[in-house]
């Protein structure tokens, strides 16, 4: 799904919205109760998450290229089915195929004000798996 469709369909006015980067990247901008944060769609990964009044609290490296199908360094990666290099097939990607794998928003819980979590699913047909997220604001 583009950025315009994930906002219409599970965007919540100044807490969730999707907007897609210069390389057709998409990823999700939570604000909620004054901490910020980015998660984006490939790789499931958290690239930001910053406190009310705090300084940023990860580290996203600037020699990321936030490309398709290119791993994001830093932030919190899924690291799955193997850490490092893969044993059995050398040519495999570092740390496993979530990193750079689609996955798709499948459901946002607006049960409260504390959390936002979001419902990932990974969108490779040969390889299922479910992730939860879950956006939390701390005093």
């Amino acid at each position: 799904m583009r950025a315009e469709e994930l906002t219409a369909k599970f965007g919540i006015a100044g807490v969730l919205d999707f907007v897609e980067t210069q390389h057709g990247l998409v990823k999700a901008r939570i604000s909620l109760d004054g901490a910020t944060g980015e998660l984006y769609l490939q790789g499931a990964q958290v690239t930001a998450w910053q406190p009310p009044d705090e300084r940023p609290v990860l580290f996203t490296s600037p020699n990321s290229a936030f490309a398709s199908e290119r791993a994001i360094r830093g932030g919190i990666p899924i690291v799955f089915p193997w850490f490092g290099p893969s044993r059995h097939t050398p040519a495999a990607p570092q740390h496993g195929f979530a990193r750079t794998a689609t996955w798709h928003l499948d459901g946002v819980e607006t049960t409260g004000r504390a959390s936002l979590p979001l419902a990932l699913v990974m969108a490779t047909s040969a390889h299922r798996s479910g992730r939860s997220v879950s956006a939390r604001s701390t005093p």
